[in-house]
């Protein structure tokens, strides 16, 4: 199930401008070990161009039911032509901006997101003269919260797409996080996707789904 999230709920929220990127950051709780900094999470907002990333989160309590045996459901966005599959328990929330993000226990969906659009017209002067792998590799520069690059490979999913799986050093030096890119055709536009709390093998099944499809004229 799919809901859309206005510019006036996340206001409401105590979020005054949408989320438009995924950002791997920095998640103090009780994930594991204990007290220590384990994960990363995924928020952004635009602020001329940079994403921000926030000085806390909530902790997450009750995840969704995601097994083997969840029924996976199609999501399809006909402006910029592609489509995946999602666990049918998790709600899709979209944001302005293209973005989307499922809550997860105690986490707002703003604080959670799963995919988005990222476009080249967004970037900045240096970032637009990148080709898309050497943007992929070098999108850590644009966050505070990230510090280099740990690893980075071309892969092609189940589907025949090819992308780019790019694992990111945070500030507290864990790579908590996979990020996956795939090139809009014909464009330097790509959709980003970013794990978050998902466990790895639901993640790959909803990259490993993914495909472009008619795009709207």
């Amino acid at each position: 199930m799919e809901k859309r999230f206005t510019k006036a709920e996340i206001k409401k929220e105590g979020k005054t401008e949408s989320p438009t990127k995924l950002i791997v950051g920095v998640l103090t709780g009780a994930l594991i070990l204990g007290a220590i900094v384990y994960g990363g999470y995924k928020y952004s907002q635009k602020r001329g161009g940079r994403l921000a990333l926030p000085r806390s989160m909530p902790q997450t309590t009750k995840p969704p039911e995601v097994t083997a045996e969840t029924p996976f459901v199609d999501f399809t966005n006909d402006k910029y032509g592609f489509s995946f599959k999602y666990p049918k328990t998790i709600e899709l929330v979209e944001f302005p901006n293209n973005a989307w993000g499922f809550a997860w226990g105690d986490i707002l969906p703003q604080y959670n997101l799963l995919v988005n659009v990222d476009l080249e017209a967004s970037r900045s002067a240096e970032m637009r003269k990148l080709s898309v792998l050497d943007y992929t590799g070098n999108y850590w520069r644009q966050f505070p919260g990230l510090k280099g690059l740990k690893s980075i490979e071309s892969f092609t999913n189940d589907q025949g797409v090819k992308g780019v799986k790019a694992i990111y050093i945070n500030i507290a030096d864990q790579t908590p996080n996979l990020d996956v890119f795939f090139a809009i055709p014909n464009s330097k536009d790509l959709i980003h996707f970013a794990n978050g709390f998902l466990e790895r093998e639901i993640f790959d099944r909803i990259v490993n789904s993914f495909k472009f499809t008619t795009r709207e004229d």
